[in-house]
């Protein structure tokens, strides 16, 4: 990104050009995610509540797989909005209960990985149902607790430091 005029690089990965670039990988990966994630979520949450109702103790696992699948959907469209939209300063802005919530989100992408999929079955289900979603939460967390003072990688309109 050094070089290239009227894009103000701050930090590395803090440029527009890498937030654009976050930008329409999230939203590749994310709108497939948040539709059938959030879908399939929104069914274990309901089906959960459900089941507890008529006295079954099962559904409550069912019920905080739907809950943690449906905070981390939102708190990963909360955190890329501000990424994209401010950088890592406003990331680093960000109030904590965001961050667990993106956690959570990301267990219960795990979790439908592992656990609830049969192997072999609807490979794209089971990519679009959370695990897409995965790289862009955890560079979302990468973003906000690496170091600031990376220095710019050395180019034809950037000294080298000595």
């Amino acid at each position: 990104m050094p070089g290239v005029p009227g894009l103000p690089v701050t930090a590395a990965g803090d440029g527009m050009v890498a937030r654009a670039t976050f930008a329409v990988v999230a939203l590749l990966l994310g709108a497939p995610t948040v539709v059938v994630g959030g879908w399939l979520a929104s069914l274990g949450l309901f089906f959960g509540l459900a089941g507890l109702a008529s006295g079954d103790d099962h559904s409550l696992l069912l019920m905080v797989w739907g809950l943690a699948g449906l905070v981390g959907l939102v708190a990963a469209l909360v955190l890329s909005v501000a990424y994209v939209h401010g950088g890592r300063a406003s990331l680093r802005r960000r109030s904590w209960p965001w961050w667990p919530a993106l956690l959570a989100g990301i267990a219960a992408a795990a979790v439908w990985l592992q656990a609830i999929v049969p192997p072999g079955r609807g490979e794209w289900l089971v990519l679009a149902a959370g695990p897409l979603l995965i790289p862009v939460a955890l560079a979302l967390l990468v973003l906000r607790w690496s170091a600031d003072g990376v220095p710019p990688v050395p180019g034809p309109r950037s000294p080298v430091p000595s």
